[in-house]
């Protein structure tokens, strides 16, 4: 029975790797946020984030938190797929044209947000335009229908809309998913994005320092060990 069972599992390990087996993604956008007043659940303070993007899609991308380390944890996300994480050398990810990832994890339908929920979650406020550093700006308000329950008041993305070539990512599943539930996608560079919490202040608050047009492959392969 046991030779059975590592049969079938061995059967489906491979199944799921010729699905998901070297996968490559091509990046040509790096944006560096500078972020301020947020914690981590479990108590990491986050200094800073640089994402990898392609400002032709906005499914997947690469999210490295607190970037002055010298070892970093890289992040890709494939929203409808999965999620690869690995530990690099920071100047060694940084200059790399191409990268291998080889952690690896399917998001099963726990991990993927239930899009009849969102909309009794959360609500749409009026775009308005905002003027900052003499650029005229698009500012877009996510509401939550229940404060307490979420624990914020509202989300908020500050894009400049002028530069339409570029995908807005928004690394928030939920305020993604719920986006896409209104059939609205955001085209711009994101220049910065915050909550407001219940006491009406700022918190976790990207601003954006770094945006590079750029050249990076990555490689996912869940059967290549280092």
């Amino acid at each position: 029975m046991k030779s059975i069972n590592w049969f079938v599992l061995g059967v489906l390990l491979m199944f799921n790797f010729e699905i998901y087996g070297q996968n490559e993604f091509a990046f040509n956008r790096l944006y560096k946020y500078e972020h301020y007043d947020c914690e981590h659940p479990i108590g990491i303070i986050l200094v800073d984030k640089i994402q990898f993007q392609n400002n032709a899609e906005d499914d997947n991308f690469i999210c490295v938190f607190n970037s002055e380390s010298e070892i970093i944890n890289v992040n890709l996300i494939e929203r409808q797929n999965f999620v690869s994480s690995n530990k690099f050398l920071k100047n060694d990810f940084l200059q790399a044209h191409k990268i291998l990832m080889n952690q690896f994890w399917t998001l099963d339908s726990v991990s993927k947000t239930d899009f009849s929920i969102l909309k009794e979650r959360f609500r749409l406020g009026k775009v308005k335009d905002t003027l900052i550093q003499g650029k005229s700006l698009k500012h877009y308000t996510i509401h939550a229908n229940n404060p307490e329950a979420e624990t914020f008041k509202s989300f908020h993305l500050i894009i400049n809309t002028k530069m339409n070539s570029e995908n807005v990512v928004i690394n928030y599943p939920a305020f993604y998913y719920f986006l896409k539930q209104k059939g609205l996608k955001l085209k711009g560079v994101l220049v910065e994005q915050f909550f407001i919490n219940l006491d009406d202040q700022i918190y976790c608050h990207d601003i954006l320092s770094v945006f590079e047009i750029v050249n990076k492959r990555v490689v996912v392969d869940p059967l290549v060990k280092y």
